[in-house]
């Protein structure tokens, strides 16, 4: 469990809808998992989700907005669901690395355990490139595919379809 690892887990989505699905299945598993939402509720200042994309806030904006496109009622997941799923008690957004480094000296738990959820499953470039480069010095830390990266020539298609163990980013 991310508790015991106290690893971080990155999760490269590059579908905007892929992506709101994850954010609300997170949130829903914080909120719902007695261990996980025990050891962060109390946490004002740290929350254990961060999305990290240039366009995360408005990205969110959009998902707020829009609710009633996106047919909640008929999902057995979101039938209890009685306030916009989207404003996030453990997700925090952000749109720099700048930022995401200072959450985490702020923190003062650069292994603190945590879910950072980034667009570009690829890892061309973007946050998923620069993220990968800390994620790989860390053995406790994992990377989860929600999605398959459609360039063969990626790094992370070679990754998950070929499973390549190292990588070379220049």
């Amino acid at each position: 469990m991310l508790i015991d690892i106290k690893g971080q887990i990155l999760i490269p989505i590059s579908d905007k809808n892929q992506l709101l699905q994850c954010l609300i299945t997170l949130e829903n598993i914080f909120k719902t998992n007695g261990r996980l939402n025990a050891t962060f509720k109390e946490s004002v200042k740290s929350k254990p989700v961060i999305y990290i994309e240039h366009m995360s806030r408005d990205t969110l904006g959009v998902g707020r907005s829009h609710l009633g496109w996106m047919n909640f009622q008929d999902n057995k997941v979101f039938q209890d669901i009685d306030e916009n799923p989207i404003n996030f008690t453990f997700i925090r957004e952000i749109f720099s690395l700048q930022e995401y480094r200072d959450i985490l000296m702020q923190d003062g738990e650069y292994e603190a355990p945590r879910v950072v959820v980034t667009s570009m499953v690829s890892f061309e470039y973007g946050f998923s490139r620069s993220l990968l480069k800390e994620f790989l010095a860390r053995p406790k830390n994992e990377i989860v595919f929600l999605q398959l990266p459609t360039d063969s020539k990626s790094i992370g298609y070679k990754l998950l379809v070929e499973g390549e163990r190292e990588v070379v980013l220049h």
